[in-house]
């Protein structure tokens, strides 16, 4: 190469190099090339890249009116409303001429139902340029939302007739004739809107659900597909006509759309988990097993898809494989609250509920709002006993994630159990919101509107249930139970044998049955045949089993009763309740140790439990065993420290034994605070006071307990011992009399003498 060759080269070279130097160090070029990616971008419909780029040319000129509005649509794109509605109020503060911006943000203020914000918007903007179609575009929008029909179409005409090309206007038109009833007004303008702008889908869409509502299920079906061709990469174009193929029972329809929308969609998350997420919400948990295993192979690092199959895998009882998926998730992100929590759910069902309770409180701190940590939390105190922090996380997961159907099914539960009828009513018509197919939805708004003295919406809800699950007992069993309430007894009965016929093994619909029998008094010997009819066709039936031992008991037939209750235990070893009634009858009969052995069995089988420690601490303290009964109360108090009856003997055996009284007031007190209503519980505090000197609180409480159960001579005793001390000498004379009339061989007997002896001495 000749050197003059050489020198032009070097200076075309340098030029460049100036050129790019120059463009890399101007603050105006860089934000401008930004903004152009961003727009590149946002074309495309990749909002969270674009709104990177967007705010990276904000970071270098905070003003910069365009990148802020820009910015505000890529926020629009991912559902961020917030972020929108600041990034506009900030382009207007840069820019208040930016039309653009501030019907934007009028359209916002609608978006929350702040009409007068909206209003004042459109004004401002109407006082500038009274000929701007956005304007009263958005004026008709306020009336609208205002249910003024006739000034929201007028205000809609007027925009439509400042800009007739646009296809917006036309689809706001046709929702408002759509509002008025006008079907036909309505298709021809959502056509207008399509001829004007083919990209609409909106108008597409609306269209086809036009055509479904009035029946026209071909043309329904067609506009839904152009939908589908305008804008291939809508996923909501997909799921609109898969609902539409499942309304119109062609499922197999909605899965070859699904399927191909995968290719269509390629590697956008959303749109190609929508096959997967049809198949949960159809309840085909097989196949949506299958799905989502495909998806967490083929795309190792979509989260989303990874944990959904790791829930179905739980849900399937294959918790090794679970487990090995969430130790991968939390080896590269130890603080990935999800599958922290997917962890803990494990937990929980290997029986340790315990030690899940750490991990769940410290994903909670790390995010607060996260509605499945609470879920399992509620589920861990709930395990664990704590049914007062169980309820509280329950009713936060529920608030944090109101279209979680097991939330707001546990919820409804809680209304059940505590006679709260307006939270069953809600969470049950979340429920039929949610799960509009599902029998449980319909049982629980049943059951609340017939607790609400509502029988007829009741009846409706029972038979809505049926018709969703015509094999299902349950509403059968409801709307016999609703049956009986009304003393229709032989309806409830046919009501009842429908159900079992259906389940030969539903427990609440045989209990319902004899419940039957024994409201129209009918003989014990009934209900005993009946039983074991039903027992012949399903003899493992431990439910059944039990119910015999409870019809023998109150037919007096002690030892036919226990036999069964053993039978029982041999069929199921873990049923609680039949354990706890053995070891009731074997009281009763004198089999003390018999009993102590069960309750022995009734602890192993339930660690968290605390009603068999104090039963058992109980049954301890009546033989003599002052020292294990105290051991068991204060065990079951280590697991739940307000449990009020493990307290309440806990505080009275202290006294007795002369123990720390401080120790005993403050058992006592709690204990008062758990069941206040028990006159037991009140004696116990008011003996405390007593012992302490504290004669004035004591007698308000023993007088109290000796009013709720006056046969009880222990009460008597210690009120009128408060008597004497407060100088009553004739009510504690009334008293102690009384308490030796009650029990004249008593423990207590000796020393009421000496009390009443030293009344008058």
């Amino acid at each position: 190469m000749s050197g003059i060759k050489k020198v032009l080269n070097l200076i075309v070279v340098v030029g460049l190099l100036s050129s790019f130097v120059a463009c890399k160090g101007d603050p105006a070029v860089k934000k401008q090339k930004y903004l152009e990616s961003g727009n590149r971008y946002l074309e495309k419909k990749q909002f969270k890249e674009a709104a990177i780029q967007y705010q990276n040319a904000i970071q270098i000129d905070p003003k910069f009116a365009e990148a802020h509005y820009k910015l505000s649509q890529a926020f629009m794109g991912v559902g961020n409303f917030q972020g929108a509605f600041t990034e506009l109020k900030k382009t207007v503060d840069a820019k208040p001429d930016d039309l653009r911006a501030q019907i934007d943000l009028g359209n916002l203020y609608i978006a929350g139902r702040n009409w007068f914000e909206a209003e004042q918007v459109a004004n401002q903007i109407l006082a500038k340029d009274p000929n701007n179609a956005g304007a009263h575009a958005l004026l008709g929008n306020v009336n609208a939302g205002q249910k003024t029909l006739a000034e929201a179409k007028a205000e809609t005409a007027k925009a439509i007739e400042l800009d007739p090309k646009s296809g917006t206007y036309q689809f706001q038109m046709a929702t408002l004739q759509l509002s008025a009833g006008d079907k036909a007004g309505a298709e021809a303008s959502f056509k207008k809107a399509v001829e004007l702008d083919p990209k609409q889908t909106i108008a597409r869409m609306s269209l086809g659900d036009l055509y479904y509502q009035s029946g026209r299920n071909q043309e329904a079906e067609t506009a839904f597909k152009q939908a589908i061709e305008a804008d291939p990469k809508n996923i909501f174009t997909y799921v609109t006509l898969s609902r539409y193929y499942v309304a119109t029972k062609q499922p197999e329809k909605a899965v070859a759309l699904l399927t191909e929308s995968k290719k269509t969609m390629g590697d956008y998350q959303e749109g190609y988990r929508l096959l997967g997420e049809y198949y949960l919400a159809s309840g085909d948990t097989d196949r949506a097993l299958a799905e989502f295993e495909a998806l967490s192979k083929q795309y190792p690092k979509d989260l989303v898809s990874k944990k959904t199959y790791i829930e179905l895998l739980l849900a399937k009882n294959r918790t090794d494989e679970a487990k090995k998926l969430i130790d991968e998730i939390l080896k590269s992100n130890k603080n990935d609250t999800d599958a922290t929590v997917l962890k803990a759910r494990i937990m929980i069902q290997a029986g340790k509920p315990a030690d899940a309770i750490p991990l769940l409180e410290a994903a909670i701190k790390q995010q607060s709002d996260n509605a499945g940590a609470h879920l399992q939390l509620g589920k861990a105190f709930e395990a664990t006993g704590d049914a007062g922090r169980a309820e509280t996380e329950f009713r936060e997961a529920a608030r944090l994630n109101p279209n979680s159907v097991e939330a707001q099914q546990i919820v409804a539960n809680i209304g059940i159990q505590k006679g709260d009828l307006d939270t069953l009513r809600n969470a049950s018509e979340q429920m039929v919101r949610l799960a509009p197919g599902s029998v449980d939805s319909y049982i629980y708004r049943g059951v609340a509107k017939a607790n609400q003295n509502d029988p007829a919406g009741a009846e409706a809800d029972f038979r809505k249930a049926m018709d969703v699950n015509p094999q299902s007992p349950a509403p059968y069993t409801k709307l016999a139970m609703l049956r009986q309430h009304q003393k229709k007894y032989p309806e409830a009965e046919k009501l009842f044998e429908q159900a079992l016929e259906k389940d030969p093994n539903w427990p609440e619909a045989m209990g319902g049955l004899l419940n039957v029998y024994i409201d129209e008094k009918q003989p014990m010997s009934k209900v005993i045949s009946r039983l074991n009819t039903q027992i012949a066709r399903v003899p493992q039936n431990d439910s059944f089993q039990l119910l015999l031992a409870q019809a023998q008991l109150r037919a007096h037939d002690t030892k036919s009763a226990q036999a069964t209750l053993e039978k029982v235990l041999a069929i199921n070893p873990n049923n609680s309740l039949a354990m706890m009634t053995l070891a009731s009858v074997q009281i009763s009969s004198g089999q003390v140790n018999q009993a102590v052995d069960s309750y022995e069995r009734l602890i192993k089988a339930n660690p968290r439990s605390t009603f068999p420690l104090v039963m058992l601490g109980t049954l301890e303290e009546s033989r003599g065993n002052s020292q294990r009964a105290r051991d068991l109360y204060q065990q079951a108090l280590t697991i739940q420290p307000d449990q009020p009856l493990a307290a309440n003997n806990l505080a009275y055996l202290m006294m007795q034994r002369g123990e720390n009284l401080d120790v005993a007031l403050s058992l006592a007190q709690a204990a008062r605070r758990g069941m206040p209503d028990s006159p037991n519980v009140a004696d116990t505090l008011g003996w405390a006071f007593y012992l302490k000197g504290v004669y004035g609180s004591a007698r308000e409480l023993l007088e109290e307990a000796a009013k709720k159960d006056p046969s009880n001579s222990t009460l008597h005793y210690h009120l009128g011992l408060t008597y004497d001390k407060t100088a009553e000498k004739d009510k504690a004379e009334v008293h102690l009399k009384k308490a030796l009339e009650l029990a004249p061989n008593g423990p207590n007997a000796a020393a009421i003498r000496q009390a009443l002896a030293g009344l008058h001495g």
